[in-house]
């Protein structure tokens, strides 16, 4: 077990630090995913209302469109 162990630390060492920045990942997404999901509705002010009228509505009507297609794709992705 020894011996194994003192030949394959550095595998080892590799193998945790690669798992650890999975995990890092994973959270960091999930976090973002979280934050921009919660507060959409708020993001989507923010920058609408810094735009004139006629912009306002094509870029609600865009952002809307890449939502449905968004949402459609993981629906169909997940279903699969």
């Amino acid at each position: 077990m020894r011996s194994w162990l003192r030949d394959d630390a550095g595998r080892l060492v590799g193998l945790a630090s690669g798992a650890a920045g999975l995990l890092f990942q994973v959270v960091t997404t999930a976090t973002f995913t979280f934050y921009f999901t919660a507060d959409a509705p708020r993001i989507r002010r923010g920058l609408l209302t810094r735009l004139p009228p006629a912009r306002q509505q094509r870029l609600g009507w865009a952002l809307d469109t890449a939502i449905e297609q968004t949402g459609g794709y993981f629906y169909s992705r997940l279903i699969l």
